[in-house]
C-alpha cells in the first residue's frame, strides 16, 4: 500500500512549489491513473514515491515503512523507453534481472516475456532496429520481469501513434491482470485515464493539489468502444469540468475543457 501524507514539494530558493498538501492512499493491486495540466507535479509525485526525490514536508510510506531511497519493490517506466543501445532485446529485457540475481540468473523468464510480448524473432535485434511501440514493450517487459510490487508509469505511451498506443494499453492491462502489481499511471489523455484506471486522481495546476479522486465504475475487461458509450462520455465530462482551469495547450483533444483530496 502506498500512503502519501500531507506532502509538499518545492524546488529552489526562493521556493517554487510543485506540490502542496497531497494526501493519497493507493491499495495493493489498484490501478490508479493521474491527470493534470503540464507542470502540475505529476512526474514529481512519481519521483517522490520512487525515492528519487524527497518531500519538503509530509511523509511517504510503502506498506507502513517510510520511503527513503529507491527500492526493488518500485520500478519506473518512463515516456521514452531508456533502453541500452548496445544490448539486444533479450539482453535489455534481462538486464535488471541479471543485475539482481547475478550467478543465479535464469534466462527462462526472459524467454517467456519475449513470447508474452510478441517479440519472437527480435531477440537479437538492437533498440534502433525496433519501432517505438516495440521499444516500449521491451522497457515494460524489463520492468515486469523484476516482479515489482509497485509499477510507476510516467506517460509511457505519450510518444506513440494512436494505433500503437491502443495496442500497448491492451498489452499492459493483460499483464496487469496476470501479476496485479499496484500501478500509478500518469497521463495527459483523459480517455486513457478512464479506460485503464480503477481510480482517477485529478491534480490542479501548479502547485499541484488533488482536486478529486474519481472511482471508475466500468467492469473489466473493458472494450475500446466503451469510449463511445453515454456513461463513459458523462464521466469524461465530469473529469474535464475539474480541469477547466488548465491552460488550453496542456491537454490532448477535448481535454482542454478540462475540492476533494485523495482517499
Amino acid at each position: 500500500m502506498i500512503e502519501v501524507r500531507d506532502v509538499d514539494k518545492s524546488f529552489g530558493d526562493p521556493p517554487l512549489w510543485a506540490l502542496q498538501g497531497i494526501r493519497l492512499t493507493v491499495q495493493d493491486g489498484e490501478f490508479v491513473t493521474v491527470v493534470g495540466p503540464s507542470g502540475c507535479g505529476k512526474t514529481t509525485l512519481l519521483n517522490l514515491i520512487a525515492g528519487f526525490e524527497f518531500p519538503s514536508a509530509g511523509q511517504l510510506l510503502v506498506n507502513g515503512a517510510p520511503i527513503e531511497r529507491p527500492g526493488p519493490d518500485r520500478v519506473v517506466v518512463f515516456q521514452q523507453p531508456t533502453l541500452l543501445p548496445w544490448l539486444t532485446v533479450a539482453d535489455n529485457l534481462g538486464f535488471g534481472l541479471r543485475a539482481r540475481e547475478g550467478r543465479r540468473f535464469d534466462p527462462a523468464p526472459v524467454d517467456a516475456m519475449v513470447e508474452a510480448m510478441g517479440l519472437q524473432g527480435f531477440e537479437r535485434h538492437y533498440p534502433h532496429q525496433l519501432s517505438g511501440g516495440m521499444q516500449q514493450r521491451v522497457a515494460i517487459g524489463r520492468a515486469l520481469l523484476l516482479r515489482p510490487a509497485i509499477l510507476l508509469m510516467d506517460e509511457p505511451f505519450g510518444a506513440l501513434d494512436a494505433e500503437t498506443r491502443q495496442e500497448m494499453q491492451r498489452f499492459l492491462l493483460n499483464l496487469w491482470r496476470t501479476d496485479h502489481p499496484t500501478v500509478l499511471f500518469v497521463t495527459h489523455d483523459v480517455d486513457e485515464a478512464l479506460l485503464l484506471g480503477d481510480q482517477v486522481v485529478v491534480l490542479s495546476a501548479r502547485p499541484g493539489t488533488i482536486v478529486r479522486r474519481i472511482s471508475v465504475p466500468f467492469n473489466r475487461p473493458r472494450k475500446w468502444d466503451l469510449v463511445m458509450s453515454r456513461e463513459f462520455i458523462e464521466l469524461k465530462k465530469q473529469v474535464l469540468k475539474l480541469l477547466r482551469g488548465a491552460p488550453a495547450d496542456s491537454w490532448i483533444g477535448e481535454a482542454t475543457q478540462g475540492g476533494d483530496n485523495g482517499r
